[in-house]
């Protein structure tokens, strides 16, 4: 699968050694996220938690489903937690062909791999949110821009 692709802004501040195209943003999406009705009370909870502490514009009406989904693993994993925190909780319990891991452990990890795939999709880790750092900012102006009657950072010049 790879590494997910930068977006065109993010490509475009941190430069373009390669010389490659750089597609233009045809679509940026409006709209408030929102929060599902359809979610448990936990994972309403957690994403409203999330709007209402995330404090930039990068989160729109369609990142409400991936926010959705985040919700309702992290609901499944407080679940998973809750359970084996309990006193009565058994690390090792009998299966059909003898001795198991508690299937608790397994609904743990599953969320715990949900929530860390759509976390950098939501920018929830600050890595993440470092990314956005100058994304609206303009470049900076070369100090040779405007040299030989040209304008722009990068001409192209014919021999």
């Amino acid at each position: 699968m790879g590494r997910p692709r930068k977006a065109p802004d993010e490509r475009r501040i941190e430069g373009n050694p390669g010389k490659r195209a750089i597609p233009v943003d045809v679509f940026t999406p409006e709209g408030a996220p929102f929060v599902p009705e359809h979610l448990h009370d936990d994972a309403q909870a957690c994403a409203e938690h999330i709007i209402r502490t995330f404090k930039t514009k990068h989160l729109t009406a369609p990142d409400s489903y991936a926010l959705a989904a985040f919700a309702t693993a992290w609901a499944w994993h407080k679940a998973a937690a809750h359970a084996m925190n309990a006193p009565d909780f058994e690390p090792i319990v009998q299966g059909s062909k003898g001795p198991i891991a508690n299937p608790w452990f397994k609904i743990l990890d599953a969320q715990a791999r949900v929530m860390l795939a759509y976390a950098p999709k939501l920018y929830l880790t600050p890595a993440d949110r470092a990314s956005l750092v100058g994304a609206g900012q303009e470049k900076p102006k070369s100090k040779f821009d405007g040299l030989l009657g040209l304008s722009g950072s990068s001409p192209s010049l014919s021999s």
